[in-house]
C-alpha cells in the first residue's frame, strides 16, 4: 500500500469571541486572547457610545497600568463587568450573550469593539 499525505490540512485556530457568563464576566476565548495580543494586557476599561444611545456594541480601551477605571483581565481571560452590565440594564443572569471582537483605534489608543452575536443562545432555568 501507498498512502498520499494531504498537503493541504491547515492547524484550526481557536474561535475569537467573547463570553457575557452568568455571573456579569466577560471571558476573552483563547482564540481572542492570541489574535488581539491580550496575554500581555493586563488592565482595561470598558466603554459605550454615549452619542448614540441604540448602540448595543462594548468597547474595550486596553489600559498600559492600573489607572481610574480600568479593571483586571486575569491571564485566563475573564474580567469581572457585572458593574458595567448592571450599569446598563443587561440582565446577564438572565440573557448571557455573545460579542464578535474587532481591533480599532481611540484617540491614539488600541481599542476592541464587542458586537453582540445572535448567534450564541444559551439556555436558562
Amino acid at each position: 500500500m501507498k498512502l498520499k499525505i494531504f498537503e493541504g490540512l491547515k492547524k484550526r485556530k481557536g474561535q475569537s469571541r467573547v463570553l457575557l457568563t452568568k455571573k456579569g464576566q466577560l471571558y476573552f476565548s483563547k482564540g481572542a486572547m492570541s489574535e488581539f495580543g491580550l496575554k500581555g494586557v493586563t488592565y482595561i476599561k470598558i466603554a459605550q457610545n454615549e452619542e448614540e444611545k441604540s448602540d448595543k456594541n462594548v468597547y474595550i480601551l486596553l489600559a498600559s497600568k492600573d489607572e481610574p477605571n480600568t479593571g483586571k483581565l486575569n491571564a485566563t481571560g475573564y474580567i469581572d463587568a457585572s458593574n458595567f452590565f448592571d450599569s446598563i440594564g443587561h440582565d446577564y443572569l438572565k440573557n448571557p450573550a455573545s460579542y464578535t471582537i474587532s481591533k480599532d483605534k481611540y484617540q491614539g489608543a488600541d481599542m476592541l469593539i464587542l458586537r453582540p452575536s445572535t448567534a450564541y443562545r444559551r439556555k436558562t432555568k
